[in-house]
Formats: structure tokens, C-alpha cells, sequence
């Protein structure tokens, strides 16, 4: 009797595992959803987040994408997690690694995620966020101004909540019709009141946040 219920039991919980294991990608098919599901399981065996790799994969499957690049896709996530979490050392969060991954995918290299793990006292999350935020529409402003913006802020003692409201603010004054230059200016020269000075034999730190910028008076929404 014992026997026979010990078999039973071990093939219940291996029943159990891979029901747990099953990864519902709505839009695919079993087969490509079990491999994004090994894709993921395989991030995470190496310490990395898995929902950012399921992520893609469902995004991709709603929108009708073909099997093999929902998997192109997936791979993708993965890899840049890893390079990611390397980028950022020592000892990122999951919210530091995937959003550094998403900045990845935007163009901003390793090496500005470096800097900006380098420069802060704290979680990298924000700062990281806001970058992408930056660069990617509406805003669309070159990677390289972005990352200076950013890290010159954290430099100079900005916080989270400032740097935040930045980009929020340049998104929406953007996103209204107002020019790039013209929000950054007036945005950024808010800020200088509220910022320490600009490290040593730097250049001034008006002319490394506004720098090409236009005068600081409010925005205003462009005219049709």
C-alpha cells in the first residue's frame, strides 16, 4: 500500500510544479509560451527578475507579434537584465535592474548607468526612470544631453522628488506643444536656488544644466 501512494504522491507535486511553471501568455501558443517560460525561469535561476521577460512577451503576443520575435524578444530582456545588473553594481534592486534594462533598450549605455549608480546616495530607480523619461516620446531628447541633465542633478544634491518633477514636467510641457529648450530652461533655472554648487573645476552649473537652452521665462504653448 505504502508503495503505491508514495509514486502517486511525488506525481501529484511534479504535476503541481509544472502547473506552476505554465506561463499563460495570452495571443501564443503553448509551445512559444513554455519557451518564454524557460527564457524567464532561466533569469531567475541567475538571480535575475523574471516579469520583465513576461512581460515582453505578453506585450508582444497582444499586439499579434510573430512567435520567434516574441522569443527574439524575451532573449533580449534577459541579456540586457544581466548587463544591467552588472552596470549597476553593488548589490541593485530588481526595480534598479529592470529599469536599467529599459534604459538600455532606449539607447543609454552601461557606462551612464555606472555614473549614475556612482554619483547617487541611494536607489537608482527614479534617476533611471527619469533619463528614459526623457528620451523617449514625447520628449525624444538626445541621450547624451538626458544623461548629463540627469547626473549633473544628482551631483548637486537634487532629490528624487525634484528630479521626478522634472521630468514630468518637461513631458507635459512637451507633450502641450512647448518647445524642448524653453521648458528645459525655465524647468531647470527653477531649480537652481535649490541646488548645491557644481563640483570642483567643473564648469558652472547653470551652464551644464542649461546649457544652449534659451532664456528662462515661463513656457508657454507654442501658437498654431
Amino acid at each position: 500500500m505504502t508503495r503505491s501512494i508514495i509514486p502517486l504522491v511525488l506525481l501529484i507535486a511534479a504535476q503541481q510544479a509544472a502547473a506552476q511553471d505554465r506561463v499563460e501568455i495570452r495571443g501564443a501558443d503553448s509551445e512559444t509560451a513554455a519557451r518564454v517560460a524557460e527564457i524567464a525561469a532561466e533569469a531567475k535561476s541567475r538571480g535575475l527578475p523574471a516579469d520583465p521577460v513576461l512581460n515582453e512577451a505578453r506585450l508582444g503576443a497582444l499586439h499579434g507579434v510573430q512567435s520567434a520575435k516574441i522569443l527574439t524578444a524575451a532573449r533580449g530582456v534577459a541579456s540586457r537584465l544581466e548587463i544591467a545588473r552588472t552596470a549597476l553594481q553593488p548589490a541593485p534592486s530588481e526595480a534598479e535592474i529592470t529599469h536599467g534594462a529599459e534604459a538600455l533598450k532606449y539607447g543609454i549605455s552601461e557606462a551612464v548607468l555606472r555614473d549614475i549608480k556612482k554619483v547617487s546616495k541611494g536607489p537608482v530607480t527614479v534617476p533611471i526612470a527619469v533619463l528614459i523619461q526623457l528620451v523617449a516620446e514625447p520628449t525624444k531628447m538626445q541621450v547624451k544631453r538626458a544623461s548629463r541633465i540627469v547626473l549633473e542633478l544628482i551631483q548637486r544634491g537634487a532629490d528624487t522628488k525634484m528630479i521626478a518633477a522634472l521630468g514630468n514636467d518637461v513631458n507635459s510641457d512637451v507633450a502641450l506643444g512647448i518647445s524642448l529648450n524653453e521648458s528645459l530652461a525655465f524647468r531647470i533655472n527653477a531649480l537652481q536656488p535649490l541646488l548645491g554648487p557644481a563640483a570642483a573645476g567643473a564648469e558652472t552649473a547653470a551652464d551644464a544644466l542649461t546649457q544652449g537652452l534659451g532664456p528662462a521665462s515661463a513656457p508657454g504653448r507654442k501658437k498654431p
